[in-house]
């Protein structure tokens, strides 16, 4: 039995670093701009596989637990190497689908150290669907689900199969499942952990963008038919619903390069406490520690805590309170 079994998007990505693009800064809106027709230098070039069904499984594996990845890419080069790169990280490939008329996710990223990112995102043809997964073969203690492109039909057979198997369910759903809100409601009870943004959960229950109040959000969160939330917010730090009390984490400082994948990695390292039996506050330490090891430095992976080194950032001070 694995302790868990990751379900999400496999890619692979191109890191380009780059200081020639201005920031142009309009009503809250910034954009990157490059001068048209212009040879851009780049400084460096990183290539890395991503999606959060992959990132996921590495925070997973790298902690010790025994994991597999259920995702879907092509025949093709970038396929090649998610794979490699899975098996590199003692990852379970046998979930792994690979369809020889499909092409894997490929994205862009473009970053500046200090100045911010912005991702160019292919999507590949093939998604996840029913009939690409052995159902009953499946066995885990936990689920951890990240954005499938919107397709609630395969959520809701998920949240079935964990339920007839006491297998318990995380969900950090995407743009595309949250778009389809009447629908993630009716799936929210059978969710253990709910695993969203600040921004997502604005859009979950119905409350402006611009509304700065945390404890008025807080309040129409836990009215959310699922047992537990975790809500990240970015330099705020985070907040957990325990089903009777939130619990409100700040971050650790550090020199913040490029944040691709930090909430893939908050979120793993968050169910990785609860897997391994942590506190509450804990499971808040060793994510938050996750979180920012990954954006010292580009790629969703690079950062990623091994076991001793969680360890040692266990060891350093955070800000834990209850609200």
């Amino acid at each position: 039995m694995h302790d868990v079994i990751t379900i999400g998007s496999a890619t692979l990505d191109v890191f380009l670093s780059c200081h020639d693009f201005e920031i142009l800064e309009q009503e809250n809106l910034k954009k990157i701009a490059f001068p048209l027709g212009a040879k851009i230098n780049i400084e460096d070039a990183l290539f890395e596989t991503g999606g959060g069904g992959t990132n996921t499984a590495t925070t997973f594996s790298r902690q010790g637990l025994n994991v597999a990845v259920i995702a879907k890419v092509g025949k093709d080069f970038p396929g090649t190497q998610v794979l490699k790169k899975l098996t590199e990280e003692h990852i379970d490939t046998q979930y792994v689908i690979r369809d020889e008329n499909d092409t894997t996710d490929f994205s862009t990223i473009v970053w500046a150290p200090m100045k911010g990112s912005v991702i160019l995102v292919n999507r590949g043809k093939g998604k996840l669907e029913l009939a690409d997964i052995n159902w009953e073969s499946l066995s885990a203690k936990w689920f951890h689900l990240s954005s499938i492109e919107g397709n609630l039909e395969l959520v809701k057979k998920i949240t079935e199969i964990a339920t007839s198997k006491s297998i318990t369910l995380a969900w950090n759903p995407g743009r595309k499942e949250l778009e389809q809100r009447d629908a993630i409601l009716d799936l929210l009870p059978k969710i253990e952990l709910l695993i969203l943004n600040r921004t997502e959960i604005q859009q979950l229950v119905l409350i402006a963008d611009h509304l700065d109040d945390i404890y008025q959000l807080s309040k129409r969160a836990q009215e959310l038919p699922c047992k537990k939330i975790l809500i990240t917010d970015g330099h705020n730090g985070s907040y957990y619903w325990n089903g009777i009390n939130w619990i409100r984490a700040g971050i650790f400082k550090v020199e913040r390069q490029e944040a691709t994948g930090a909430g893939d990695a908050f979120g793993a390292g968050f169910v990785t406490g609860l897997i391994k039996g942590y506190s509450e506050e804990d499971c808040l330490k060793l994510a938050s520690a996750n979180a920012a090891s990954v954006v010292t430095a580009p790629s969703a992976k690079k950062g990623i805590l091994t076991e001793e080194q969680a360890k040692e950032w266990m060891g350093k001070e955070l800000e834990i309170k209850n609200l």
